[in-house]
């Protein structure tokens, strides 16, 4: 299987009266809803199973940050599996992973790496700096800390999909397709041959895997060719996904209780097809996802529907950022409008993340704090470093 082609990418309480569906203001004109199509108003059991919030939810929050070296820069933070956050840092050499209980676990010539949200703690994987050296999955446990590195892959891993019932899948440049457990022991490995470049792969909340190719497949020219495999390991046949393959780069995003939706990234994003579970064929995809297209679509906990957030710079480094919950057929339920403070600076608004238990995790960035130099024993500012910052709801949306 040819794999030349990169990877185009990877609320609880009192409950809230559920508002009408209202367009959602992300500060994108790109993201506005299509005025000319309102979306339909939902009957009254639309948003049943859907989780409530209130403000007073959204108000208690919890924050922490983690004080290092100046040299190693924040870039990315993730759910860690029990209610709350990692920091991770990296400066291209060095490479750490702080936990809220104050720990942090530090490794060396690693340039990136790219974490993802499981049951229980946080599975990566990273990115050596030398082209020829291996990369290996690392699960960080969240109530422990503990990290376990697993050995090194035998060829590089060119994409990746998590798994919505824990774990994630990967396909690796000698083509062959691996899934992993939450803690990153494989649990089957599988050589998948596909006739065209590697496009997509996604897993369903059934655990199913579908691998998509696009170009001159075996079934013509500018085609689509997909291939299911079970949550065992068992692949069924290749099969027509698309007559006409869209230009640009795939996503596979899973359906609230089964399947898959394909989005097609081409300037713009939109959403090409939709696949049910091991059936061997691709159907249309629903019209509300249009409706602000541009904005991340996850998957929430337990089937129970759809989050979709939306962020806004307002001035200089102040993010505004809010998200729309949808029923499992794509009615909205609702926005959140997540609260803004002082101390929110950022110069990159990223979107809020999801994990695996409900967990709202919001990235604030960085701040330089304490006295440069060799402050004195009576000096009340704290150690001179770059402090990474997160703030995150816990299990807000279980």
């Amino acid at each position: 299987m040819d794999t030349g082609v990169p990877d185009p990418g990877s609320v609880t309480g009192e409950e809230a009266p559920k508002p009408a569906p209202a367009p959602v203001d992300t500060g994108n004109p790109s993201e506005q809803q299509d005025a000319g199509t309102p979306p339909e108003q939902p009957d009254p059991t639309a948003c049943e199973g859907v989780p409530g919030v209130s403000q007073q939810q959204l108000a208690a929050f919890e924050a922490w940050s983690h004080q290092g070296d100046k040299e190693i820069s924040c870039f990315a933070s993730a759910p860690d599996g029990v209610g709350g956050a990692l920091v991770l840092r990296g400066n291209g050499v060095t490479f750490e992973i702080a936990t809220r209980s104050g720990s942090s676990l530090t490794w060396y010539n690693v340039n990136t790496f790219v974490a993802t949200a499981q049951p229980g703690g946080m599975l990566g994987i990273t990115d050596p700096i030398r082209d020829d050296s291996p990369q290996w999955l690392l699960f960080v446990d969240g109530p422990t800390g503990y990290a376990r590195q697993q050995p090194n892959e035998a060829a590089e891993i060119v994409m990746t999909s998590v798994d919505p019932t824990g774990g994630l899948r990967a396909v690796l440049a000698d083509g062959t397709l691996k899934a992993y457990d939450v803690r990153g022991e494989t649990l089957w490995s599988l050589p998948v041959s596909l006739s065209a470049p590697l496009s997509a792969v996604g897993v369903d909340a059934r655990g199913n895997t579908l691998v998509l190719a696009a170009g001159d497949t075996r079934f013509g020219p500018s085609t689509v060719e997909g291939l299911w495999v079970d949550g065992d390991g068992q692949p069924g046949q290749p099969f027509l996904a698309l007559a006409q393959a869209p230009a640009g780069s795939y996503e596979l995003m899973p359906q609230a209780k089964e399947g898959l939706f394909l989005a097609v990234n081409h300037g713009a994003r939109t959403w090409a097809a939709a696949f049910e579970s091991l059936k061997p064929e691709g159907s249309p995809a629903p019209e509300w996802l249009a409706r602000g297209a541009e904005r991340p679509l996850l998957r929430l906990p337990g089937g129970k529907g759809y989050f979709r957030p939306s962020v806004t710079q307002v001035g200089y480094s102040i993010c505004e950022r809010q998200a729309e919950l949808l029923s499992p057929m794509g009615n909205s339920c609702g926005t959140l409008p997540f609260p803004t403070t002082s101390d929110d600076a950022s110069y990159f608004c990223e979107h809020l993340m999801l994990g695996a238990d409900g967990t709202v995790v919001e990235p604030l960035g960085s701040k330089y704090m304490g006295s440069p130099g060799n402050p004195g024993p009576d000096d009340p500012q704290p150690e001179y470093g770059l402090h990474c910052k997160v703030r995150y709801w816990p299990r807000l949306l279980q």
